[in-house]
């Protein structure tokens, strides 16, 4: 209720109309505590509702919503980096929607929530990508390292060694040389017990000159 009151500049008008949709049974009130919450009777209505905007009013509307929650809950964003990612992304704003969605995989992965972790991270490096301006070196080898774990526990053993390897060339690049060792060891530890473990020597021995 909070995020639709910011956006919608309605005042009492809007606690109105949300009490006629839940009186009519398009919405329900999902929660009070710790603060009021709807949500939609039927996932059809929602879709009917959302497609009925403009692509336009779409993506200002994703870029208000996601501006309002950082407003609202500046203290407490790192609960919120899913949310604004989606919102973010869907707004059109490529840099913000890759901040989150980066920021998104990593809280992924600290909770050891692999298919999640390597979703945000793939959905970072396409639009990084597709960008017109050159993405950010920085930003690029937190994506490659990021996912390299998490699709390597899905099973993707190929896909995890190319972002070790990319994550390599770009820390390289960058000269640095405590991410390269750490991407090395990573390669190794990763690799140990898969069908490319013929691989694990040259790393570790790439590793134990760099060191």
């Amino acid at each position: 209720y909070r995020i639709l009151r910011s956006i919608m500049e309605l005042g009492d008008e809007l606690r109105t109309h949300l009490t006629n949709l839940v009186g009519i049974e398009v919405l329900y009130e999902k929660a009070l505590y710790p603060e009021l919450e709807y949500i939609f009777k039927h996932a059809l209505t929602q879709e009917v509702a959302y497609e009925s905007l403009l692509k336009q009013r779409r993506r200002e509307i994703h870029g208000r919503i996601a501006k309002t929650i950082e407003e609202l809950y500046a203290g407490a964003l790192e609960e919120h980096y899913e949310v604004l990612a989606h919102h973010w992304e869907l707004s059109g704003s490529t840099d913000r929607a890759i901040e989150y969605l980066v920021l998104a995989g990593e809280k992924a992965n600290r909770s050891q929530a692999a298919s999640a972790a390597a979703d945000f991270f793939t959905r970072a490096l396409a639009l990084a990508e597709k960008s017109p301006r050159p993405p950010d070196d920085d930003v690029l080898l937190r994506i490659r390292i990021g996912r390299a774990t998490p699709v390597h526990a899905l099973g993707r053993i190929d896909q995890s060694l190319e972002d070790h390897e990319e994550a390599i060339r770009l820390a390289r690049k960058k000269g640095d040389q405590k991410a390269v060792l750490n991407c090395l060891s990573g390669i190794a530890a990763l690799l140990w017990n898969t069908p490319l473990k013929d691989k694990v020597p040259e790393y570790i021995e790439q590793g134990m000159q760099l060191a």
